[in-house]
């Protein structure tokens, strides 16, 4: 899809759906606001490439219970990368994100990361507000800082 001026995928769905995006392209042109945003349900996002928006490639915007898990995904040139709650990142690319890589943020949220590259970020990997994100393994963080240091499994 093409989301110039608007996001490229916005999902409000019940509370218990369960999506399953696979195989697309989201390109913003730099004008886009977030490649996919969603609130609430569990979303899966596969072999996807998500490029050029002005706000995250995945925002998860969640009142209720949900869950996102990211694979072989390549998420570049947004202001952010991911940012979430209750996540689960594997095999991702996050790179040249401007502001973020990957980002959690409340007390009872948790996150891993496994296989995955980011790069070029101001910040790569950020927890907020007393989030926990767990790296296990395999994991490459280039050029950016993280501002929390993560447990390896």
């Amino acid at each position: 899809p093409l989301a110039s001026g608007v996001n490229g995928i916005t999902i409000n769905a019940p509370a218990n759906s369960k999506v399953h995006i696979y195989g697309l392209t989201i390109e913003g042109f730099a004008t886009g606001l977030n490649g996919i945003r969603f609130s609430p349900g569990d979303v899966r996002v596969e072999n996807v490439v998500i490029r050029g928006f002005t706000g995250n490639g995945i925002d998860m915007q969640a009142t209720t219970p949900s869950r996102l898990f990211v694979k072989s995904t390549s998420i570049s040139h947004n202001a952010g990368g991911i940012n979430v709650l209750q996540s689960g990142a594997k095999d991702v690319s996050i790179d040249r994100n401007t502001n973020l890589g990957f980002r959690l943020n409340g007390a009872l949220m948790t996150g891993f990361i496994t296989e995955s590259t980011i790069t070029g970020s101001a910040t790569d990997i950020q927890a907020l507000t007393g989030a926990s994100l767990t790296s296990f393994g395999n994991n490459t963080v280039i050029n950016g800082s993280p501002t929390a240091t993560l447990p390896l499994k």
